[in-house]
């Protein structure tokens, strides 16, 4: 039985079989969730000014067809 005992004692850690505190992770949860939150915010910044650019654009083809000169259907032969 002692060479067992011995076996176990020199194959396991120190801390085998005992229970071990779990490490304080709440200085990394809370970096993370402060990361998360900068992300989002970047995120919905960049929503934002990819739809007001969309908008900017719309609006630019739409004054560009209102304002444009109508050409004379009418006029252009295509059998010519």
């Amino acid at each position: 039985m002692a060479s067992s005992k011995r076996s176990r004692k020199s194959a396991g850690s120190k801390s085998a079989g005992r229970r071990t505190a779990a490490p304080d992770t709440s200085a990394y949860r809370a970096a993370s969730d402060e990361q998360s939150v900068r992300t989002r915010t970047d995120i919905d910044s960049a929503v934002a000014d990819g739809q007001r650019l969309r908008d900017e654009i719309e609006a630019r083809i739409e004054s560009r067809m209102h304002n444009a000169p109508a050409r004379d259907v009418l006029a252009y032969d295509v059998h010519a």
